[in-house]
C-alpha cells in the first residue's frame, strides 16, 4: 500500500517540478523579449531624425454619380513624372482597373516598375495614369449588379447593372479623368473574375470608348455563356481593338476560351490583336498580377527602345516611336526624359559629340515648347 503511495506521490512531484521548469523558461523568455524590445526603443529614441516624410501611393476622390444615382469612389495614381518640373508636361495613357480596391496597390506598382527609367530602365512600357474603381464599399456591394451584363436573377437578384455600369464609366467617369488630368485618348480597362467578364462584353459591344482590354480568367460561363453568342456581331463589325485574355492551370475553360481568341482572330485583322494565355502554377485568385504584367507587355509591344542603338544612330529613335504609333493607331512622342537621358550618355560613349548634338536637336524637335529640351542643344 506505501509502495503504491510512494510511486504515485512520486510521479505528481514529477509532474510539479516539470511545469515549474517550464514556467522559469517562459519568464525568462519573457524578460528577454521586454529587454529587446525596449532595447530597440531606447535606440530608436536616441536617433536624430533629419526628416520624415510619407509615401503617397495616391489619391481617394468620392462623387455622385447621376447615372448610377449613388456616390462612388475612385482610387488615382499619377505617373512619377506627372509634376516633373524639367520636363515639359506630357500626356499619359489611362488604364482602368476595376475592383479597385484589392487591385489599386499591386496595379500601381507593375505599372511603375514597367514604366520608370528610376527603378532599372525598364521602359517596356509608356507611363501611365491608374485609375482604380472600387465597387465594394464599406456600406454596399455593387460588384456583381456592375459587373453581370445580363439578369440572372436565379443566381443574383441585382444583376445586370453592367450596361449602366459601363455607361457610367463613358459618360461620367472618363470625362472627368480626361477634364482634370492630362490624358491622351489610349485608354486600357482591365478586370479580373467577373470583372473580367464586362470588360470582355464592353469590348464586343459597339459603343466602348476604350482601346485595349485584359481580361483575367474572365466570367464567361454567365448566364449560359451568353458572351460566345455576341460573336455574331462581329460578323458585321470588324474590331480595331486589342485584348488579352488569361486563364490558370487547371480551368476548365482553357479550351473554349482560347477557341474564342482564335475565332476573334480569325475575324479580323491588323491593326486588331488578340491573345491567350495560361499560366500552368497559378490559381484564380493569384492570377491578376502575372497577368496584368503580361497583358501590358502585349498591349505595348514594340514600345521597349534599344537605347544602345538609339546613342550610336540617334536617327533611329524617331523611326522606332513612329513605328510604334502606326501600330497602335495613335501618335507616341519618345518620352523627353528617356531621349533626354540617351543623349547624355552619347556625350559619353562618343569623344566628337555629333552623336549628342543629334540627339538634343531631335528632342528639341519633338518638344519646341520645352525649355530644357531647346536649352540643352545649345549647352
Amino acid at each position: 500500500m506505501s509502495s503504491r503511495f510512494s510511486k504515485k506521490t512520486f510521479k505528481i512531484i514529477c509532474k510539479i517540478c516539470l511545469v515549474t521548469v517550464m514556467l522559469i523558461e517562459l519568464n525568462g523568455c519573457f524578460k528577454h523579449e521586454n529587454q529587446a524590445t525596449n532595447f530597440s526603443a531606447n535606440n530608436f529614441n536616441e536617433l536624430k531624425i533629419s526628416s520624415q516624410k510619407d509615401i503617397l501611393l495616391g489619391k481617394k476622390i468620392i462623387f455622385y454619380s447621376k447615372i448610377l444615382k449613388e456616390s462612388r469612389s475612385l482610387l488615382i495614381h499619377l505617373p512619377k513624372s506627372y509634376y516633373d518640373n524639367s520636363i515639359y508636361p506630357k500626356k499619359y495613357p489611362v488604364l482602368y482597373v476595376l475592383d479597385g480596391k484589392s487591385s489599386f496597390d499591386y496595379t500601381c506598382g507593375v505599372v511603375d516598375f514597367m514604366s520608370s527609367a528610376g527603378v532599372n530602365n525598364n521602359y517596356q512600357i509608356p507611363e501611365m495614369i491608374v485609375v482604380a474603381i472600387p465597387n465594394k464599399e464599406p456600406s454596399q456591394d455593387n460588384r456583381f449588379r456592375d459587373y453581370s451584363p445580363t439578369q440572372v436573377r436565379d443566381y443574383y437578384q441585382y444583376s445586370g447593372g453592367g450596361p449602366l455600369f459601363l455607361k457610367f464609366l463613358s459618360e461620367e467617369l472618363i470625362p472627368f479623368i480626361n477634364k482634370n488630368y492630362r490624358t491622351m485618348s489610349f485608354r486600357i480597362l482591365a478586370g479580373h473574375s467577373m470583372g473580367g467578364l464586362i470588360t470582355t462584353y464592353d469590348f464586343l459591344s459597339n459603343h466602348s470608348i476604350f482601346n485595349a482590354y485584359i481580361a483575367m480568367d474572365p466570367s464567361l460561363w454567365w448566364d449560359n455563356k451568353m458572351i460566345f453568342s455576341m460573336e455574331l456581331q462581329l460578323r458585321k463589325n470588324k474590331l480595331k481593338k486589342l485584348i488579352y485574355i488569361s486563364t490558370y492551370g487547371k480551368a476548365l475553360r482553357k479550351n473554349e476560351y482560347r477557341n474564342f481568341v482564335q475565332m476573334l482572330v480569325k475575324k479580323n485583322s491588323l491593326p486588331f490583336r488578340a491573345k491567350f494565355q495560361v499560366f500552368d502554377n497559378e490559381t484564380h485568385g493569384s492570377l491578376p498580377l502575372v497577368s496584368l504584367y503580361n497583358g501590358l507587355l502585349f498591349i505595348f509591344d514594340g514600345f521597349h527602345p534599344n537605347l544602345d542603338e538609339f546613342v550610336n544612330d540617334p536617327a533611329l529613335i524617331n523611326n522606332h516611336f513612329a513605328k510604334f504609333s502606326q501600330k497602335m493607331g495613335i501618335k507616341f512622342l519618345p518620352p523627353e526624359d528617356l531621349i533626354h537621358d540617351v543623349c547624355v550618355h552619347a556625350i559619353k560613349e562618343n569623344p566628337d559629340k555629333a552623336k549628342a548634338v543629334e540627339c538634343f536637336r531631335i528632342n528639341a524637335a519633338n518638344y519646341p515648347e520645352s525649355y530644357n529640351a531647346t536649352n540643352a542643344q545649345h549647352s
